[in-house]
């Protein structure tokens, strides 16, 4: 698992150093870069460890798939494969067990969700249980609190922009307002961050 993480993370990097559009064989080795091996996951710490380095894994296959401009059912396929994990931390009850690396890997797959322009009501429920599993953490790990909220603000603000409505949490709900100035979601969301405060900010080492 050690040396597999260790590959897919130096796929990661020649990923992000590379300039596109890539030649087929650098696509290809790339690609080989983020196979993982089947892992023996007979005791619960190796269960765990196989876990994250799937996270690692599809989290980076996702900026792939991006990265590369395949269709977006592709990346789609890759979120679902990693929320199936977070369904399995709290299926058995080990979300506790969950280490901190583990809130940045879930942004990719939030963001393929969110960008979803069909079939908004499963990715609204697959977003559910994202925002679920960062409750379960958050008591240990402020970032969750973090991007759960800038979750919910992109959700939000997705809603407004598509609809005129405010967006709760049991669905959509308010009159119109405007969203004027709100970015595309692929050139990125202007989230209101003002409920960080200096606390917050101190707590994950910000400040």
């Amino acid at each position: 698992m050690w040396h597999n993480l260790f590959a897919i993370s130096n796929t990661l990097r020649d990923m992000l150093c590379a300039k596109v559009p890539l030649p087929a064989a650098k696509r290809r080795r790339l690609e080989d870069g983020l196979s993982i091996s089947t892992q023996n996951t007979l005791t619960l710490v190796l269960t765990h460890a196989a876990r994250h380095l799937e996270l690692h894994s599809l989290a980076t296959r996702i900026r792939f798939i991006k990265f590369t401009q395949q269709p977006e059912e592709n990346g789609v396929s890759a979120a679902d494969s990693m929320t199936s994990i977070l369904h399995a931390f709290l299926d058995d009850d080990t979300v506790i067990y969950a280490a901190p690396v583990v809130i940045p890997l879930l942004v990719p797959a939030t963001a393929t969700y969110l960008a979803l322009k069909t079939n908004r009501g499963k990715a609204n429920r697959q977003l559910g249980v994202y925002k679920e599993f960062l409750t379960a953490i958050e008591d240990n790990y402020p970032a969750a609190t973090m991007l759960k909220r800038l979750l919910c603000a992109a959700q939000e603000a997705i809603v407004e922009k598509e609809t005129g409505a405010t967006w709760t949490e049991n669905g959509v709900a308010g009159a119109e307002s405007s969203i004027d100035g709100l970015d595309d979601l692929d050139r990125g969301i202007q989230f209101d961050l003002s409920w960080i405060d200096d606390a917050m900010l101190e707590d994950i080492g910000l400040k």
